[in-house]
């Protein structure tokens, strides 16, 4: 009797992991968010784990957990695969304490091995260049080079450049690649250059060349793209349908440490205008500061490269508007003395 039992029993476990085995295998679904949930998991562990590091500071020992875990990757995958992404992040964790050359030396090796997996990922191109300023200037200027061309309009890698290259007659052509390029680039936006690192939460994937308006904060976004940084560009939104207009919001996530100047805002119907006092509305944010407010303009200090909400509130309710008129400047604030550019052109 207890036999049968156990042949009943060993049958019916072998049924059930055969089964479970076939539906792995032949649904592609579960598989990759099976193996997607495991990958997490597993990133989460290698986070907790280097957070002893972080708090200690010490690079060394990050480095060879960093490497142990790419080595693992590349037994399951070699190149990209989705491990990568755990990598990156432990990375940037460990990276973002990061002062001294010798911590960046600590980590050359990690940033190398990434390098190798893909060369289209912009902050390791920074992290790699930082690590080899100390013995290899030429490989250090490529990955700039790099980097730049991944993210021109990015600020991160033209801090690195001018803090370790303003007075290197050596970097003079990527401190002129700063003085040319940085007031008047927008292009390359670091999240679509990143792929699979882009954060989908931010406006229009973290471009900074992109901008959208909403009337009254309803779901509705008519988009536009910024015209020449510096510069002031009128732009002409055509409502959908003629509807009464009390609220005007500016989804953004410009530059971080720009200004932002508004003028000439009109509302217009087929009969009429309305040329708005700018002294007169309502403006705030969720993380950027208005500096100054007159009659004819509004300026707003953009701190950080967040995706943003400029909300204009009208002291008014102004019915029947079809269209809505502005001009719009954005300008960049320098990260280092203006003189070094004027400087560079003497020399």
């Amino acid at each position: 009797m207890f036999k049968y039992k156990g042949i009943i029993f060993f049958i019916t476990i072998l049924i059930v992991v055969s089964s479970s085995v076939a539906f792995i295998l032949f649904n592609d679904n579960f598989r990759r968010n099976l193996f997607n949930k495991f990958f997490s998991g597993y990133g989460l562990y290698q986070t907790f784990k280097m957070s002893k590091n972080v708090y200690y500071r010490d690079f060394d020992s990050a480095a060879k957990q960093i490497l142990s875990y790419i080595n693992i990757s590349k037994k399951i995958s070699k190149g990209k695969n989705s491990m990568l992404k755990g990598i990156f992040q432990v990375t940037e964790l460990i990276s973002s304490k990061a002062y001294t050359q010798k911590d960046f030396n600590d980590m050359q090796d990690v940033y190398i091995e990434i390098n190798e997996i893909t060369d289209d990922i912009y902050q390791n191109h920074i992290w790699l260049a930082r690590a080899l300023l100390d013995d290899d200037l030429d490989k250090s200027f490529f990955h700039f080079k790099k980097a730049i061309k991944l993210a021109r309009s990015d600020e991160n890698v033209f801090r690195e450049i001018v803090n370790f290259l303003y007075n290197n007659k050596k970097g003079a052509e990527l401190i002129n690649a700063y003085c040319k390029n940085y007031f008047k680039d927008y292009g390359g936006g670091i999240t679509k250059n990143e792929g699979f690192l882009y954060n989908e939460k931010k406006f229009f994937y973290g471009s900074s060349s992109e901008f959208a308006i909403s009337i009254n904060s309803n779901n509705l976004l008519y988009s536009n793209f910024i015209g020449d940084v510096g510069e002031y560009s009128n732009y002409n939104v055509s409502l959908e349908k003629n509807e009464s207009v009390n609220q005007i919001s500016i989804y953004k996530n410009f530059f971080s440490g720009s200004i932002i100047t508004i003028n000439n805002l009109v509302l217009s119907n087929d009969n009429k205008e309305f040329k708005i006092n700018l002294d007169d509305i309502i403006a705030h944010s969720l993380f950027s500061y208005i500096y100054n407010q007159s009659k004819n303009e509004i300026i707003i200090f953009n701190a950080n490269d967040k995706s943003d909400i400029i909300k204009i509130n009208l002291l008014k309710n102004y019915k029947n508007i079809s269209n809505i008129s502005f001009n719009l400047k954005l300008v960049r604030l320098p990260i280092i003395s203006n003189n070094i550019c004027s400087n560079l052109n003497e020399n």
